[in-house]
């Protein structure tokens, strides 16, 4: 939208100009001002992109107001409109910024016509420069590290993050190449890497580069092929993946550490089928873990029947863990004593009981009872990751399990012995008042039990949840407070779950108000159009209005729009003048047709229907819970509408399965009506993955006409979706749920290509599968 401020003492010559601008700039918004003064007063109240202004007028002539636009700092560009015989005057327009002057001419259609395309030139320019500002400013204050490497791997250009990652100033950088950073770098690497990137235009990588300071950091390197004039440049992305790294390294230690656990750990669904067990588990029943995954858990304990197990499981979902004893059988068949404890939990809106069991044979052989109940009690403890903590409410002095400390990545030494320290250094600041209020209450008798859930620092810096519960277990004569023991109770994952839902259903509530939004205003569109429709008469002519303004009648009057200004020149090439019909005496042009306006009106019928079809899809997003899905089985489903004799699908995906929302199927399946739609020869789609560093990309081609270059980024907005349809906006609003990114990188001309890049945590593949892998060497 053009915003253009007319300016001219003469309303007939006002109207006419606005008439003709309306007419060659349809985006165009114009307002009219009939004299420099007013046009002043509009100016301090709008801003606008163009002014074009008279040069002869009474008060305020089009100079002086010239001079006061610029005393007003409005960089805004400046037509001036002239009669003959100014030209010496009008000299002075032109030591002006951006001022431009025109001769008014005897043809209106001449005159507007060329006026209409330098105000499109105009615009363009401006455009382009403020496009360059914009593009240096976001480069250079991008919190992200980038920086322009060429074909020979040198530096041509580093914004401010970079330099901060690498310790090193942009005047540093700048002419040096990767060799200098990498001392691994090699140039046949280099030249492999670059043949890959110009094949791929987009490779993920990681690396290792040396800062100034010397120490070697891990980088994820996001690179990208650009052409720019007749050279090759990589435009790259530079992440210090250091906490990543040492995080993968923590988990796949937990990993390690669960599987030769001492203790036998089984994962029981509420049935009592087995669906995870640990090596511990195999060893102590005599089974392979494909076999004991087969049992179930009343085959390995025969007291579980059904009774018993649904005794187990309700006492351990309403006290969250119980422990019991029982008699397991192996694969030789003969009994043992085991104490389990049972931990319930809720993962991805499923209950399971989590069991740790292990063989008391020995210890049952003993007869200190004590010492019996103090291991039980500590197996509880170990079992359920539960840190135990006393405190002497006295002395401030307070004592933590080991294993806990353990669990939150201290020392005795590090975590201290005090209630204060403990609060100052752990605690977030942000829960404290709370924790403290509560903790007060329960002191002074006000609650029977102390509870809180609250943020609580690990060693390695990672803030975790935590559900406290205390109790006063000694007080003295008076009533006051001498000893308070308690439990911590890590719920990270029960609490992160239950708040993904909840921003789920927030982002559905708030998409779903703006549909409805968008819908009302089809709706006054349709209602608009069919107005005009009515309005006109059996002739299909606009009817007057019944009292028209004295400006628009004199606009009318065939005196000023007369069938000779309208007409042509003969002595200007008809290929320069747009192509017009001599109007009626009685209008200037002709009004649209009913079916104009009719297809306008269904349109905006069409627009609605899209909209309210994309709102049902809509809302099943984000509500259930994401799920480990099968590929290859997804794909399939989704393909069961479009296929047929004349159109193939290729699925190798091997056993990938995705954790996504439930909606994974609605992304193939719009991603496949797509190719259908707007593919014109599609013949083949083809579905396939790859490992690309840390991410899974799975790929999804056909071979129609592709996409241009000027769409790709495009094509995922909610605003274009509204003229071609919400399904590629709808495809990355489920994929965002769960962290997974699509771009296209398919080439116009020989089919779309969507790459689902699938994070680490986010895909799994059954043992022994080994996905394709391409990484520079």
């Amino acid at each position: 939208m053009i915003r253009i401020l007319l300016v001219d003492d003469e309303p007939a010559f006002l109207d006419l100009s606005k008439t003709f601008l309306e007419l060659y700039n349809p985006n165009a918004e114009i307002d009219i001002a009939d004299s420099a003064e007013k046009a002043l007063s509009k100016l301090w109240n709008k801003a606008y992109d163009i002014i074009i202004s008279d040069y002869a007028m009474p008060g305020m002539d089009g100079l002086a107001f010239l001079e006061k636009i610029r005393d007003m700092e409005i960089k805004v560009p400046f037509i001036m409109f002239s009669g003959k015989g100014k030209e010496e005057v009008l000299r002075e327009v032109f030591e002006y910024d951006m001022a431009f002057h025109f001769q008014k001419q005897a043809n209106p259609e001449i005159q507007f016509f060329e006026l209409s395309q330098r105000i499109r030139q105009i615009m363009k320019e401006k455009w382009d420069d403020e496009m360059l500002h914009i593009s240096r400013l976001a480069l250079e204050n991008c919190r992200e590290a980038v920086c322009w490497l060429d074909i020979n791997s040198r530096f041509i250009n580093i914004n401010s993050a970079a330099c901060e990652l690498l310790g090193f100033s942009r005047q540093e950088m700048l002419g040096r190449s990767m060799k200098d950073l990498d001392r691994e770098f090699k140039l046949e690497h280099w030249h492999y890497y670059w043949k890959e990137l110009r094949r791929e235009k987009h490779l993920l990588m990681e690396s290792f580069v040396r800062r100034r300071d010397g120490c070697e950091i891990p980088l994820e390197i996001n690179s990208n092929f650009v052409e720019y004039g007749s050279g090759e440049y990589n435009c790259a992305f530079l992440r210090d993946i250091t906490e990543r790294k040492i995080k993968e390294k923590e988990l796949n230690l937990a990993q390690f550490s669960i599987n030769n656990a001492p203790d036998a750990i089984f994962w029981v669904t509420k049935s009592g089928e087995l669906i995870y067990v640990n090596d511990s588990a195999c060893k102590l029943l005599g089974y392979s873990k494909k076999e004991l995954l087969d049992l179930r858990f009343r085959d390995i304990d025969p007291a579980a029947g059904e009774r018993r197990w649904k005794e187990l499981w309700e006492a351990a979902r309403k006290d969250k863990c119980c422990t019991f004893e029982s008699f397991y059988s192996g694969r030789a068949g003969k009994a043992f004593p085991v104490e389990s404890s049972l931990k319930h939990l809720s993962y991805a809106n499923k209950e399971y009981l989590c069991v740790y069991s292990r063989d008391i044979s020995k210890r049952l052989q003993a007869d200190a009872e004590f010492r019996a109940s103090e291991e039980r009690m500590n197996l509880a403890i170990r079992g359920a990751r539960i840190g135990a903590w006393d405190l002497n409410t006295l002395t401030d002095e307070l004592v933590v399990s080991e294993d806990w400390l353990k669990i939150l990545g201290y020392s005795t030494e590090e975590f201290g012995n005090t209630l204060e320290k403990f609060k100052q250094t752990l605690l977030h600041p942000e829960e404290l008042a709370d924790i403290e209020r509560e903790l007060r209450k329960h002191l002074e008798g006000k609650t029977p039990l102390y509870r809180a859930e609250h943020r609580l620092l690990r060693g390695n810096g990672d803030w975790i949840w935590i559900l406290s519960y205390g109790e006063v277990v000694a007080r003295d004569e008076e009533g006051r407070s001498l000893r308070m023991s308690g439990i911590h109770l890590d719920i990270t994952e029960m609490h992160n779950n239950r708040e993904a839902l909840r921003q789920s259903n927030e982002k559905i509530k708030l998409l779903s108000n703006i549909n409805r939004h968008d819908i009302q205003n089809q709706i006054s569109i349709a209602a608009g159009y069919l107005g005009l429709i009515k309005s006109m008469n059996a002739n299909g002519k606009m009817q007057s209005p019944s009292t028209p303004s004295p400006s628009s009648a004199s606009i009318l009057t065939p005196s000023i729009l007369t069938p000779s200004i309208l007409t042509p020149s003969t002595s200007t090439p008809s290929t320069s003048i747009p192509s017009t019909s001599t109007p009626s005496t009685s209008t200037p042009s002709s009004c649209p047709s009913v079916e104009a306006y009719l297809s306008k009106a269904i349109a905006a019928v069409n627009n609605i229907q899209r909209q309210i079809s994309f709102t049902r899809d809509y809302q099943d997003m984000g509500v259930k819970s994401a799920e480990w899905q099968k590929v290859e089985t997804v794909v399939n489903r989704a393909a069961e509408a479009f296929f047929h004799e004349n159109l193939s699908l290729e699925v190798s995906t091997e056993e990938l399965q995705v954790y996504a929302d439930p909606l994974l199927e609605k992304v193939f399946y719009n991603l496949m009506e797509n190719s259908k739609r707007h593919g014109k020869k599609v013949k083949t789609i083809r579905v396939s993955c790859r490992q690309a560093g840390t991410v899974c990309i799975l790929s999804y081609e056909d071979d129609g006409v592709g996409i241009s270059a000027d769409l790709k980024e495009k094509i995922f907005e909610k605003e274009f979706g509204r003229n071609t349809g919400y399904g590629l906006f709808l495809i990355k609003e489920i994929l965002d749920i769960t962290g997974i990114s699509i771009k296209e990188r398919g080439v116009e001309g020989y089919g779309v290509r969507f790459d689902l890049e699938i994070p680490n945590k986010n895909y799994r593949l059954s043992t022994g599968t080994v996905l394709p892998y391409y990484k520079p060497a």
